[in-house]
């Protein structure tokens, strides 16, 4: 790391969040809103201000408490921004060469680089309306500690019907659905951790989505920005026995493949039960030895973690590992870290 900068770059390491004029603040909550309404109500609950009721009820709230002045556009955009990457996504693992991390904690190596392939506005500079037809780099955050780059893409959000049935002149009646079309952001995230170099590729979860090929394409793009020739995802398939029968999680279904190559698949009788409640299928996985693992379904247990705030469902293939569900920043580094953990041992 440099250990002296000039004010210009001083400047630009400082993490900037773009003001938001009154007449978009409505965006910015149907983008909010899109997401879990839990962070919402934890906003409103710290400013000691009603929290329940449903979205529209919340929505409602939030835009009062903008008018009202108790809650700032800084801070809207700052909740976007916190919640819009974590969860609800596929995982690849990756580690950074420490000829390439070290070049990574030099501000000035990177800025430059960003400069050159014309991201330096998005560099430590947040802009909560962007949307994107088609996708993009919209953040590069560069800190001591991350290097995120983040890619959105608008997309339309279809909502609930509404729905009606009418009579047509030919004497049949009809089923009309009316759908609300929103526009909201998606986005896929690649994180750097400059202290250890671990790096993680996090892309939502979708319908028939080619998560390799996604896979590829972000990689590529990042190889490109910086120069490198490859960065292939981490196996995960030889720890997912071990996290099976660890106590971090509760073991919905495992797969196997013997040395002779047959499958043998175990699952337990309901998802609140584990296969280590059941000791002939922990049998069988014993005597089964050396086999390795083709796939793990597992819940993350809050008891097992200071940080987790509920279950968090997860599904293991070879070279990634999903999660269910819109979660906090912490829970998903937590089961990240806890998945490294298992890998080193």
């Amino acid at each position: 790391m440099v250990e002296e900068v000039d004010d210009d770059l001083e400047e630009l390491t400082g993490y900037r969040i773009k003001e938001i004029d009154e007449r978009d603040i409505d965006i910015v909550i149907e983008l909010i809103l899109n997401h879990i309404n839990r962070p919402v109500q934890e906003l409103l609950k710290s400013k000691n201000l009603p929290f329940s009721g449903t979205t529209d009820k919340l929505k409602v709230k939030l835009k009062k408490s903008i008018i009202d002045g108790v809650v700032s556009s800084v801070e809207l955009s700052s909740l976007l921004d916190r919640i819009e990457d974590y969860g609800d996504q596929h995982i690849f693992l990756f580690q950074v060469p420490n000829d390439a991390l070290n070049n990574l904690r030099d501000y000035s190596f990177v800025y430059d680089i960003i400069k050159e392939k014309g991201y330096d506005n998005v560099y430590n500079n947040y802009d909560s309306l962007k949307l994107p037809e088609n996708r993009e780099i919209i953040l590069i955050k560069h800190n001591d500690y991350w290097l995120k780059i983040r890619w959105g893409i608008k997309k339309d959000d279809l909502g609930s019907p509404e729905e009606n049935i009418i009579e047509e002149d030919d004497g049949k009646k009809y089923l009309i659905k009316k759908y609300l079309i929103t526009e909201v952001r998606e986005t896929t995230l690649f994180q750097i951790s400059l202290p250890t170099g671990e790096a993680e590729l996090l892309i939502k979860r979708g319908k028939g989505l080619d998560y390799e090929k996604e896979k590829d394409f972000y990689i590529q793009k990042i190889c490109e920005i910086f120069g490198w020739n490859s960065l292939d995802a981490i196996e995960l398939l030889p720890v997912i026995n071990e996290i099976g029968s660890s106590g971090d999680v509760r073991a919905r279904n495992i797969g196997l493949r013997t040395p002779r190559e047959s499958t043998i698949d175990i699952g337990s009788p309901s998802p609140q039960e584990g296969i280590d409640d059941d000791p002939d299928a922990v049998s069988t996985i014993t005597n089964l030895g050396t086999s390795a693992g083709t796939k793990g379904h597992f819940y993350w247990l809050p008891e097992n973690s200071d940080i987790l705030q509920r279950e968090l469902y997860s599904r293991f293939y070879s070279n990634r590992f999903s999660v269910y569900g819109e979660r906090s920043e912490e829970e998903i580094n937590y089961v990240i870290e806890r998945v490294r953990h298992h890998l080193q041992g």
